[in-house]
This record gives C-alpha cells, structure tokens and sequence, in this order.
C-alpha cells in the first residue's frame, strides 16, 4: 500500500478513543522529525516521524550509538513507528524519555528498547495497540466512512500487516502483548466508571506501576515516571483532554484483565 494511502489509513485509526495514535488531540502538528547526534553514544529526536524517519535514522547509527532521547510523543502513522520500533530492537537501543510519551511511542518505541529511563519530565502511559480491538471493530469504523467494499478490504489488508508487525516487535523484545490489551480495557472501564461516555474527545490512558511494568516482561527501567504528579495530571487533562490513571483509581476489574493488573 502506498504511503499516501496509509496517511488515510491513519485518519481511520483516529475514530474514538481505541486508537492508539489519536492520544493528543489538542496537539498542535509538529515538523517531521530531525534525529540530532548529541554524542558519540546519543542520538536525540523532536518532531514528528514522517515518511523515510526509519531510513534517517539509520544512517545515523554508527556502533557507538546506544540511546535514543524521545523529545515528546513523535506523532506519525503506525508504518514509521513500527519501522524506527524494528531498528531500536535490531540495534539494542536504549530509550530515554525526556516528555509525554504515548500512543505509538509508548507502544512501539519505549515497549521494544533494550532499557528505558526518565528525565524528570518523562512520563509513558497506555490506551491500547492495534491489535487491541477486533477485526470486525476496525470494519464498523471503516463502514461509517462509506468506503466501497474494495476499498475496505484494502483497509483491512492494511491493518492485519500492521498488528502482525506490532505482535512480533513485542514478542522480540520479550514484552507480552496482553499489556495493550489489558489498557484499552482499563480505559474504557475507567471511562465507564468515571462518566465519561459523555465526553467522548477526553482519553484515558493508564499508568501501569513498574512492578505491572515487570510483570509484562518490560524490565531495565530507570526512574519509571519520573514526571508524573499529580499536578502534571491535572494539567493534561485540562490542556491536552488526556485522562491518566493508576490501576488504583478502578474498580471491579480483575476478572476482566490478565494477572499482571494487581
């Protein structure tokens, strides 16, 4: 499929809250995203990963490379994360998170490094992958946009390459993928509990605690959230319309999520 085809394909996997690169929608678009060589072992990125960010990237991998800074979330479409997420797990890269890191940042980006560490503004948190809902889900949105059943089915081809990318990207990095899964559950039980339903552009997003984090196999974190406050939380709620939570702020969830959830 084409890129161009894939950006339309990226404007579908904004419908509502399930998916996972609609995380900011208050969010003022960014420049494509300028990789910077900080030094001998850092690379740094700002912006947004736009066509040919994978190949950009690795012309800048030299063997001394071993970190990556993640300057904010890095908006793109699910074919650049994926394609820069393949090279951070190749090369053995580490993450730093230095901003808000979710979407397929969290979910691609950070899930697939070989360690993880925070600045002190850094904070990851979840909603769900592409393979966190169904088929026949990613099919009703599709229909609500009046595409012919060609069109469709060139959609669907589409997004099955794409979740069989994400599923094996975490099965290489030894990340279970029920964590995806488990968020957009806990999303939408959070939204349920907190009445929400009713606001349908706010997006819960959880913040699993590092001994989940352990449990799903994401392991070698250093600082895990250090910028989450509680201060920090009511400022993206109100600014960005996102709604972090802890495992702690729910109820009546363990028959709906794996064991890791605790």
């Amino acid at each position: 499929m084409e890129k161009k085809t894939s950006r339309k394909f990226l404007l579908l996997l904004g419908v509502a809250s399930l998916l996972w690169t609609a995380c900011t929608p208050r969010q003022t678009a960014q420049p494509p995203v300028e990789f910077q060589v900080v030094d001998a072992k850092t690379l740094q990125a700002t912006g947004s990963l736009a066509y040919g960010a994978a190949a950009r990237l690795g012309a800048l991998l030299t063997p001394g490379i071993r970190e990556i800074r993640l300057q904010g979330d890095l908006h793109s479409a699910p074919d650049e994360y994926l394609q820069v997420a393949a090279l951070i797990t190749s090369q053995h890269l580490n993450v730093h998170v230095t901003d808000l890191c979710v979407g397929g940042c969290a979910n691609t980006l950070f899930l697939t490094a070989n360690s993880r560490s925070f600045g002190p503004n850094g904070v990851v948190a979840f909603h769900g992958g592409l393979g966190s809902f169904t088929e026949a889900e990613y099919a009703a949105n599709l229909a609500k946009f009046g595409h012919t059943t060609l069109e469709q089915r060139r959609y669907l081809e589409h997004w099955r390459g794409l979740v069989a990318q994400e599923a094996e990207l975490l099965r290489r990095a030894g990340v279970d993928i029920s964590l995806l899964r488990d968020a957009r559950v806990l999303g939408e039980l959070y939204r349920e509990q907190n009445g929400l339903e009713s606001q349908p552009t706010v997006t819960p997003l959880w913040v699993p605690s590092e001994r989940e984090q352990t449990c799903y196999g994401v392991r070698n974190i250093k600082q895990y959230n250090a910028g989450l406050t509680e201060a920090r939380m009511a400022t993206l709620r109100q600014e960005q319309e996102l709604a972090l939570f802890r495992t702690a702020d729910l109820r009546d969830f363990k028959d709906k999520v794996s064991a890791c959830v605790q």
